[in-house]
């Protein structure tokens, strides 16, 4: 399984797409699409990490899995790149109660 696309959108800009690692305007919206191979049904949660002081004072951290919807054609998750730093984000499909795929970690580095 892997994050196959990531794009990041600002008014007034075209939209981006770019890579893990890769810097991003703080105040861009974001879209991560993954794709699996496993047969459905299935569960998807998806795990954002946020870092950074900016991130701490607002107590927004994160780290927890998050439920994803599951619905015909890419697996797809919306996110605000709203503090300062590099966080993570990964998807996770969960068959059976089991992990059966995870799409390893994708940076994201807001400045």
């Amino acid at each position: 399984m892997d994050i196959v696309t990531a794009t990041a959108m600002r008014d007034g800009f075209r939209p981006h797409v770019f890579s893990s690692g890769e810097p991003i305007a703080r105040g861009s919206e974001l879209r991560f699409d993954a794709r699996t191979e496993v047969k459905r049904p299935f569960e998807v949660f998806w795990q954002i990490v946020n870092t950074g002081e900016a991130a701490r004072v607002a107590r927004d951290l994160r780290g927890g899995f998050d439920a994803g919807d599951v619905t015909p054609g890419v697996l797809s998750r919306y996110e605000g790149a709203e503090y300062p730093g590099t966080h993570s984000i990964e998807c996770l499909i969960v068959k059976d109660g089991l992990l059966v795929a995870r799409s390893g970690s994708f940076l994201v580095t807001i400045v």
